[in-house]
């Protein structure tokens, strides 16, 4: 099939665009051809395979700063390319926005296989929305910073259209707000298909898009870290060498609540008296600095340690090594670490909501903990750190599950199914 994927921007590296690179250099393996209409990408990004940056077509359509006005001519820009593919799939918002205004006026048009990860924040405002850690701010990244000193004249004139549009917020929040969502929902209405990453997110994409809505789970590329997945095998077969170490693996922004599990560890150390217990925190983002000063003020410098970025041989290390992978955001749509995670053997600890209720099997491949109880995230912590043995048949039972349920190829043959469907209905 000739499909065209629709993506907003991959300035900023997270799950959803490692999932589409995956899912491109998946369906590339399996002889279709594939074209990502995007507003930019790092033309150095070393995480991005070759393949993957051919198949990239950047159209103008503000990145980062885009506006209504953005969409709409995005559209336009879109309309006749689009015609010329078998399916058109976008990701998230704003790219369903910009095949709406594509497709609305065609008359001919290929069918819309709307891939929703998470409806727009902005517009369906979550209930972890309120409960944010004040101590820190969005995520960023290096690149992005460097992007923004070398286009910094271009980046002025679309905040100064983007200052004119929050100062009609201000005043006109709620009217604006109403027209945003109105256009989101036509655009899923507009969409053949809309796909969630999980049975939590499909229930709300249904309640959202008016009963449309069917679940996609996606999963890692096994390929793509150390190892075979037959050699990893005989590797669980032999015993893994844990440590005494927890991994928390996340862009360090307040919904994923990071700062739960530093104070869950100071718990551990200066009230259960476990003293040879570490934290590595891997990734960056805005609330770096709070969550620093937070491990100073709990006097924890010794226990918890920041990497920053890792390749993906060293995350793979780390995660085979540490004793339990550690990941409780609010309203998780689906949650990509607790998968890698379990694909190296490893037990994890996540939020008992979202997509993780349905991916994390509950004192199987790991213990589910009530948000923001850093109590019970403690005592799910200390029952691993005081059974070694319990936590290590927890990693194999959840390389298992992974294994059977979880791959990228599985996600890639149900994605594959759902293309097939929507062309034979439109045919």
């Amino acid at each position: 099939m000739k499909i065209a994927i629709v993506y907003a921007t991959f300035y900023v590296r997270g799950g959803a665009e490692n999932s589409i690179v995956w899912l491109t250099d998946a369906l590339l393996q399996r002889g279709h051809q594939v074209t990502i209409f995007t507003s930019e990408y790092d033309h150095n990004d070393p995480d991005i395979p070759d393949a993957v940056k051919r198949c990239m077509v950047e159209i103008s359509a503000g990145g980062n700063y885009s506006t209504w006005l953005d969409w709409l001519l995005a559209g336009r820009r879109l309309r006749k390319r689009l015609q010329t593919f078998d399916i058109v799939n976008p990701h998230n918002f704003p790219a369903n926005v910009w095949v709406y205004f594509a497709k609305r006026r065609s008359r001919a048009f290929p069918p819309v296989i709307w891939y929703c990860q998470e409806p727009a924040r902005l517009l369906y405002q979550n209930r972890a929305a309120g409960n944010a850690w004040a101590g820190g701010s969005r995520s960023g990244d290096q690149r992005l910073l460097a992007k923004i000193r070398r286009d910094r004249w271009r980046i002025a004139g679309k905040l100064v259209q983007k200052s004119l549009y929050y100062t009609l917020m201000l005043f006109f929040r709620s009217a604006l707000l109403n027209k945003h969502r109105d256009l989101d929902q036509r655009a899923g209405a507009l969409s053949d298909l809309v796909l969630g990453n999980s049975h939590y997110m499909t229930a709300q994409i249904r309640r959202i898009y008016h009963g449309k809505g069917a679940t996609c789970y996606l999963g890692v590329p096994v390929s793509g870290f150390v190892g075979r997945e037959t050699d990893f095998s005989r590797d669980l077969e032999g015993g893994l060498q844990k440590k005494n170490y927890f991994l928390t693996v996340s862009r360090l922004e307040s919904l994923k609540h990071v700062d739960d599990v530093i104070r869950a560890i100071h718990i551990l150390v200066h009230q259960e008296q476990e003293t040879d217990v570490a934290l590595v925190i891997v990734g960056k983002g805005g609330q770096e600095q709070a969550l620093r000063k937070l491990t100073e003020s709990l006097k924890l410098e010794a226990h918890v340690s920041f990497t920053g970025h890792v390749p993906d041989s060293e995350l793979a290390r780390k995660y085979r090594e540490a004793l339990a992978v550690v990941f409780v955001p609010e309203d998780e749509a689906f949650g990509l670490v607790p998968i890698e995670a379990m694909w190296h053997g490893t037990a994890v600890v996540v939020s008992k909501e979202g997509g993780m209720a349905e991916t994390v099997v509950n004192d199987v491949t790991g213990f589910h903990v009530e948000p923001g109880n850093i109590g019970q995230l403690a005592g799910a912590m200390l029952a691993l750190l005081r059974d070694h043995a319990r936590a290590e048949a927890m990693g194999r039972q959840g390389h298992q599950h992974v294994k059977s349920n979880f791959t990228f190829s599985r996600f890639v043959d149900r994605f594959e199914q759902y293309m097939e469907q929507v062309s034979e209905k439109n045919a």
